[in-house]
């Protein structure tokens, strides 16, 4: 039976503290990125269009566009990898299921491959943004081939769980980054 964990000031100052430590790099990342958009001020459209109108200009400048994508991913990046080690560290406290159950949660898999991505990373010596997301996507696809996935009604593992979706949806870009240099 699991112990259910409910969310305690803890739980929001650990979160709230993930979110300020990333958000320093996350501000150097987007400077160029800023100082792209400073010229387009009288140009973009800012009401429901805006999506539209960023995306015409975007396509319409290539080096808007390649700012918006070497910025973006890189700074999307350092939150998933706070909220990782924050979920994780969160995840291992009391109360917490039995190591049976704790095993089976694809949100502890998901922060888990970060960790273990991290690991690899340093150990390689080689920064390489693709394993973070590979690793967490081998980790779930294990999970899930061993028929072991069982997902738990917390919310510290729907907030893994989102976490590692957000890891799955940046492999696309960070592969396209690792094969083109």
């Amino acid at each position: 039976m699991a112990t259910d964990r409910k969310f305690t000031i803890l739980d929001a100052t650990a979160l709230l503290s993930a979110t300020a430590f990333a958000a320093v790099p996350v501000g150097w990342m987007l400077t160029p990125l800023a100082r792209r958009l400073e010229g387009y001020k009288g140009n973009f459209r800012w009401e429901l269009a805006y999506l539209d109108s960023l995306l015409r200009y975007a396509l319409g400048d290539r080096a808007l566009g390649r700012a918006m994508m070497n910025g973006l991913p890189p700074a999307a990046m350092t939150f998933l990898f706070a909220y990782a080690f924050i979920l994780l560290a969160l995840r291992l406290l009391s109360p917490r299921p039995p190591t049976a159950e704790l095993v089976r949660q694809p949100g502890l898999w998901a922060s888990g491959g970060v960790v273990l991505g991290t690991a690899s990373m340093l150990t390689l010596r080689s920064y390489q943004p693709v394993i973070l997301p590979a690793s967490v996507a081998l980790a779930w696809l294990g999970l899930a081939l061993s028929g072991q996935w069982r997902a738990e009604r917390s919310w510290i593992d729907r907030c893994g769980r989102i976490v590692g979706t957000c890891w799955l949806v940046l492999l696309p870009p960070c592969a396209y980054f690792a094969w083109t240099g």
